[in-house]
């Protein structure tokens, strides 16, 4: 029975190889050479000029998110005044805050588009003198029902000690 191998196939049988493969290491002595580098020199001017750019683009960051910062709080406190806090300000340091979140935002808008850092820092520190003790205010009425419960909590637990006929402190 002599059958033909079928297309694909091998009709001998596969080779096993005995033989392993050699490989040769061999120790390559590479030496630097500066042919194409620049100089030392060139080379801490431009490493200073590229520090001096990562400075000026972390100012121009910064600003912009102080900036930004200021934006934000004069819109925040405006809608705040007159929804949250006005029953925490009164009438006459509301309408002066009013007026002072006003001109800081036409500010802002006019010789205010390109200021450094520290300006929008302070004029965000002088709104912040007035808007923080309202906002405070606000904050600590917020708190009033949690105290309180503790401190009834507290309260009865003292009661029931003190009222306590079981002598434990003797």
């Amino acid at each position: 029975m002599n059958e033909e191998p079928k297309a694909g196939e091998n009709k001998e049988a596969p080779k096993t190889d005995a033989s392993k493969k050699k490989t040769r290491t061999t120790k390559l002595n590479v030496e630097l050479s500066s042919i194409n580098s620049l100089p030392q020199k060139r080379i801490e001017q431009l490493l200073d000029e590229e520090y001096a750019m990562f400075s000026q683009d972390r100012l121009i960051r910064e600003t912009l998110e102080k900036k930004n910062e200021l934006e934000s709080y004069i819109y925040e406190m405006r809608n705040k005044l007159g929804e949250k806090y006005s029953a925490y300000a009164t009438s006459q340091v509301k309408t002066a805050l009013l007026a002072e979140l006003e001109k800081g935002e036409s500010w802002l808008y006019s010789e205010g588009m390109e200021t450094t850092k520290d300006i929008y820092t302070q004029r965000l520190d002088e709104l912040k003198k007035v808007g923080e003790p309202i906002s405070n205010r606000f904050k600590e009425y917020e708190t009033i029902p949690e105290v309180s419960a503790e401190f009834l909590q507290n309260l009865a637990t003292y009661d029931s000690v003190a009222s306590s006929t079981v002598n434990r402190f003797l």
